[in-house]
């Protein structure tokens, strides 16, 4: 009797301590599988290019976003600084605004037709005629030195205007990128969140 009470016990505790440790692999297994990114998963961004040809003066940099709001922003933010509005108005950059769903591009938007400008010491608005990259105000026109030093400086009162109602955007697959993370763009470059600057490697749409 005491025999088969000692098995029985025994076989008790061998089957507790496989169910423990059948419980505990489980549990190792679904900690490693949240731990791992969603395979195949589909990001989407928006990135917002800034450029001017090598010249007398040279810019390169672009904005990837996850939201539209957030490239609503950043376009909005460099437009109206004295930087971004004076290569904008004198040098007749690219403004461009492509949206990605992975690594395959869905569109280019040239923003040029939906941007208006008020420049203090400019009596009209300023606006663009439609897509490309003219340039509204002269270089060598009356005061221009002037005028392009007190905006370089930050001295003028720059208004800038977007008609994101007039442009027609195409609804993108898959989640928005967040901030800290890398997307993959055009030929497996990577591309994380944020601001860029990268004035000897301009982008090719």
């Amino acid at each position: 009797m005491a025999k088969q009470a000692a098995a029985k016990t025994a076989s008790t505790k061998k089957t507790s301590a496989k169910k423990t440790a059948t419980k505990t692999a489980a549990t190792k297994t679904a900690a490693r599988k949240s731990a791992m990114p969603a395979a195949q998963e589909l990001i989407h961004c928006y990135r917002l290019i800034f450029q001017v040809e090598a010249g007398g003066s040279r810019k390169a940099e672009s904005f990837v976003a996850g939201t539209l709001d957030e490239a609503k922003a950043a376009a909005l933010a460099d437009l109206a600084s004295g930087d971004g509005a004076y290569h904008a108005l004198y040098y007749g950059e690219h403004i461009l605004l492509q949206l990605w769903e992975g690594s395959r591009k869905i569109e280019t938007i040239d923003l040029h037709p939906y941007i208006e400008y008020r420049v203090e010491g400019v009596a009209e608005p300023l606006r663009f005629h439609g897509p490309g990259d003219e340039s509204l105000l002269d270089m060598d026109g009356e005061d221009a030195e002037q005028h392009i030093e007190a905006m370089l400086d930050e001295q003028l009162d720059i208004a800038v205007e977007i008609d994101w109602a007039k442009i027609r955007l195409p609804t993108l697959q898959g989640r928005a990128v967040r901030e800290g993370e890398t997307v993959t763009l055009e030929r497996g470059s990577q591309w994380q969140y944020g601001h860029h600057e990268h004035w000897d490697s301009q982008i090719k749409d």
